[in-house]
């Protein structure tokens, strides 16, 4: 009976097998299968959204690029634009002329060319009117500096050829000279800003060397005073022939120009640094 219980039992576990291998392996094959097939199509969906990205991320780029190149294009356009619309498009254009000029005051023009505000500043400076038209009187405060505009006397005279008395006779500069710049651009060559900026500065410079005028002209006038107090007119010869009658004058232009510096503005002749700038 021992050998019949033993066969029944084997013969049930083979029968249990089957069934497994009939209804339950073939369900958890399909399961692997499909749990495998996901995670096929996940790589692929996965696979193809990257590439997507990717392709997305170049478009972006290029569509940045392509705007950024756009801007550049308009930009430069709007600065061309801006360019022709501050030009002066006409004929010459209006520059500075002097006005107010004394009687004995005499202008000297000097060239100098340049399309550029920083053309025209080297043009100023390598016109060296110090050589051509000077000396210039050094300025303690400024060694080496360079003189964009000048101011000279020609000469004292005296009102009569002949002296009776020291009290009619009254000594003038036979003129001054005020050197300054000459700028003549052609229409469509420079911009009205730098139009502007030039009329001021001759104006300013024309400001300054008539203060040197103004010194002078009170310098011979203290002259004339103590002059005209002598008691004889050999006197007054020997006084205006003192070679050192002229030394107190280069002080006083001196002191005119440390004026200047104390209270630097434009309308007293004086040039602030960055001034519109040419400084």
């Amino acid at each position: 009976m021992g050998q019949a219980v033993l066969a029944v039992a084997t013969s049930a576990g083979n029968k249990a097998g089957e069934l497994w291998l009939r209804h339950v392996w073939p369900q958890r094959l399909l399961l692997i299968r499909i749990v495998c097939y996901g995670a096929i199509a996940g790589l692929i969906v996965n696979a193809v959204l990257s590439a997507s990205i990717a392709e997305l991320d170049a478009s972006n780029a290029q569509l940045a690029s392509d705007k950024s190149a756009q801007s550049e294009q308009i930009s430069s356009l709007r600065a061309l634009v801006q360019d022709l619309q501050s030009r002066w498009l006409g004929d010459n254009p209006p520059l500075w002329q002097p006005s107010g000029v004394p009687p004995n005051v005499t202008i000297t023009w000097f060239a100098v060319t340049g399309t550029t505000q920083g053309a025209l500043i080297r043009s100023l400076s390598d016109a060296d009117i110090c050589d051509r038209y000077g000396p210039c009187l050094p300025d303690p405060a400024v060694p080496g500096g360079t003189a964009w505009a000048l101011e000279s006397e020609h000469e004292a005279v005296p009102n009569a050829p002949y002296c009776y008395t020291p009290r009619t006779i009254t000594y003038h500069w036979d003129f001054h000279d005020v050197i300054l710049p000459q700028w003549s651009p052609k229409g469509g060559t420079v911009t009205m800003t730098l139009v502007s900026r030039w009329n001021a500065l001759e104006q300013v410079m024309l400001t300054h060397e008539l203060g040197h005028v103004r010194v002078a002209e009170a310098y011979l006038a203290q002259l004339n005073s103590q002059s005209q107090r002598l008691a004889s007119c050999v006197a007054l010869n020997t006084f205006w022939a003192n070679p050192h009658l002229w030394d107190g004058l280069n002080a006083a232009q001196n002191a005119y120009h440390a004026q200047l510096r104390a209270d630097c503005r434009p309308e007293v002749g004086c040039i602030p640094p960055g001034w519109m700038g040419w400084s």
